[in-house]
């Protein structure tokens, strides 16, 4: 007898899962499979989802496929899973309808997603000991081995909404930032998260400045570059329309389809490669790439960062400007009462250091020193003479500095109003060896202020020395 169409698709369908379960390399993945086998079985068969009613075919299928599946799967995790996704299953299902937009779903997707929502929202009630982070992963890519690639980045962008499990996202972006290793980074997964949370909202910047502030207050974000972040989120506030145009151009998938998480991570990209090089400081595009595709393998996963590269790639011109940013700064001193002091800035990651600024294109190193101080804190200098020079990478920007040494009578600083710094202030050298300083310039600060310090009291000595030998002439004659 001719099977029917039906039958045969079934026979296809039941050969997939055991391929994908003698496929699987852990126990937990080969438990997975098996459960959304006996979830889909049950659909398929029109049954009602009845607990001792699925834990029977969950017997029966161990049973029919005993060469592959008896020794290999753990039969307490998919009966207490298939148990807990009985109890949930409306309200399971009801998440899955609002957060996919009724989108029409394959069986076997189905069942993938009632598993993953079940086990990032209610698996440790029902004593599922597989992290949250480990169950959206294996669903992705059961999906992908069943299934397909877009399936499987439909079941990520279902699984990283946070009508699913916004705990669960939120503890992903503190646990990026802690492992971040630089300033920048650290800044750049904030503004991410800033703007994941106010997706979907009506866009205004106030609202989204509020958010940066709570999310640092909130999670005590001392070390990230505030001033970088309000400049970037008020930029992106104003490209948006303009960004999530070139999302859609260059996405093979719709902008509504892309998880909310790698959404906000091309939006952060997109804005770095088209329109961040407008800033005074221009952003390099190969770091802007590196940088999102690793944030979207931490907080996604592996195919993300691909997906990420694939869309960002496009943007990256054939060859990418690099110019380093010519800068000049200096140790000023002043003498106030016979103690010399020294002027420090505060930056927004509440660090101290020396005062600086751009040179211009074709200015002298001295003149562009002197401008430059009295742009920034307001005062007059003299210059003594040039002290130290440097080339470096500070995370996206290729820098070259000189360092002048240099001295001053204007003893009230006025700190310029721009991002990235907070405070300046006048030190003795006691109190300056006790500040929290920039680690990159901290040698050369405490070196040059100790020399300025041994000079002047060498001067005071030999000032001293003159007038004493004029007081003896004086007296011999």
């Amino acid at each position: 007898m001719n099977k029917t169409p039906a039958t045969r698709n079934t026979c296809f369908i039941n050969k997939a899962f055991i391929e994908a379960i003698c496929g699987a390399e852990t126990t937990n993945r080969k438990t997975i499979i098996t459960i959304i086998w006996v979830l889909f079985e049950n659909e398929i068969n029109g049954d009602e989802p009845d607990k001792s009613s699925l834990l029977k075919r969950l017997d029966d299928i161990i049973k029919k496929n005993k060469s592959s599946l008896s020794d290999t799967i753990n039969r307490e995790l998919a009966k207490n899973a298939i148990g807990g996704i009985v109890d949930r299953y409306n309200k399971i299902d009801k998440i899955i309808g609002e957060v996919s937009k009724s989108r029409v779903t394959a069986p076997i997707e189905r069942n993938i997603l009632r598993f993953g929502v079940f086990g990032l929202k209610f698996g440790k009630d029902y004593g599922l000991l597989i992290g949250e982070s480990a169950v959206k992963d294996e669903a992705i890519e059961i999906a992908k081995n069943l299934l397909d690639e877009g399936a499987s980045r439909f079941i990520n962008a279902i699984l990283t909404n946070p009508v699913v499990n916004k705990d669960r996202v939120i503890k992903a972006f503190i646990e990026a930032i802690c492992g971040a290793e630089t300033t920048n980074r650290k800044t750049i997964i904030t503004i991410v998260w800033v703007l994941f949370e106010n997706d979907g909202d009506v866009l205004d910047e106030g609202v989204l400045m509020n958010c940066l502030e709570d999310i640092i207050e909130k999670n005590k974000l001392s070390d990230i570059n505030k001033g970088f972040a309000e400049n970037s989120i008020r930029d992106i506030v104003n490209k948006y329309n303009e960004i999530d145009k070139i999302i859609d151009d260059m996405s093979t998938r719709p902008l509504g389809s892309i998880g909310l998480i790698e959404r906000n991570i091309l939006r952060f990209g997109v804005f770095g490669l088209k329109f961040g090089r407008t800033w005074d400081t221009p952003m390099v595009p190969l770091y802007v790439i590196n940088q999102v595709i690793e944030l979207a393998k931490n907080l996604v996963g592996e195919s993300a960062g691909k997906f990420i590269n694939g869309v960002l790639g496009g943007l990256v011109p054939d060859e990418p400007r690099q110019l380093p940013v010519k800068q000049v700064g200096g140790i000023i001193f002043i003498r106030n009462s016979g103690t010399l002091k020294f002027s420090l800035v505060k930056t927004a990651y509440k660090k101290w250091s020396l005062p600086k600024g751009k040179l211009r294109e074709g200015e002298d190193l001295k003149e562009g020193f002197k401008r430059a101080l009295k742009k920034e804190i307001g005062i007059e200098v003299e210059v003594i003479k040039k002290i130290h020079s440097d080339s470096f990478t500070d995370g996206p920007i290729k820098k070259e500095a000189v360092y002048f040494l240099g001295t001053t009578n204007n003893w009230e600083l006025c700190l310029e109003k721009k991002p990235g710094l907070t405070k300046a202030n006048w030190f003795t050298y006691e109190e300056v060896k006790k500040l929290d300083l920039d680690s990159a310039l901290k040698p050369m600060i405490l070196r040059y202020m100790d020399e300025v310090i041994k000079e002047c009291l060498l001067g005071r000595i030999e000032r001293i020395r003159r007038w004493i030998l004029n007081w003896l002439r004086s007296r011999l004659k």
